[in-house]
């Protein structure tokens, strides 16, 4: 009973381990939080070099490009210090000014 306990508890530590590590990656990958009440998009940090949009062309390479047609308002980080071309363009529906959080 008591080496069950144990490797069952050895097992849920190694998982956890695990989950915090995926979650930490993640959160270094994040460029931008989106909140769907508000339809506020959070930029976080400067976006890829790679980014472009191209609406004749059909191509949105940015993080929020699922969420362009949606955003009202834009919210741009303290640290972010550069966005690619185009990077709000098309955004319809976007009614407030760029401001710094």
């Amino acid at each position: 009973m008591k080496k069950t306990l144990a490797l069952a508890l050895a097992v849920l530590m190694v998982v956890a381990a695990f989950a915090l590590f995926a979650v930490n990656v993640s959160a270094d990958d994040e460029y931008f939080t989106y909140d769907e009440e508000t339809y506020t998009l959070y930029v976080l940090k400067d976006t890829p070099d790679s980014c472009t949009y191209n609406s004749s062309e059909g191509i949105d390479t940015y993080p929020w490009s699922e969420y362009r047609q949606d955003v009202v308002e834009v919210v741009v980080g303290d640290e972010v210090t550069k966005l690619g071309h185009a990077a709000f363009s098309s955004c319809a529906a976007l009614e407030k000014e760029l401001k710094a959080a």
